[in-house]
């Protein structure tokens, strides 16, 4: 009875271990999302220059053309 139980304490502490390590490893990626984020889609944090910004009535005559079922009825601030 004693070796069952010194078997079972072993391979539960191991399978509790791993699931120790998933959650630190996964916790340690979320607190640095931001910096993970930053280095894996560089390219997508890179606008390059080029056409002036439209107004907001260009704005909304393009998504209004786009969807006749879409009506920009306000705006805020």
């Amino acid at each position: 009875m004693r070796r069952f139980a010194r078997k079972l304490h072993r391979y539960a502490g191991l399978t509790l271990a791993l699931f120790l390590v998933i959650v630190g490893l996964t916790g340690s990626a979320l607190a640095f999302y931001e910096e993970l984020d930053a280095w894996l889609n560089s390219d997508l944090m890179h606008v390059p220059p080029g056409r002036p910004a439209l107004s907001a009535s260009e704005l909304v005559s393009r998504i209004e053309a786009w969807d006749d079922r879409i009506r920009v009825t306000g705006r805020p601030g």
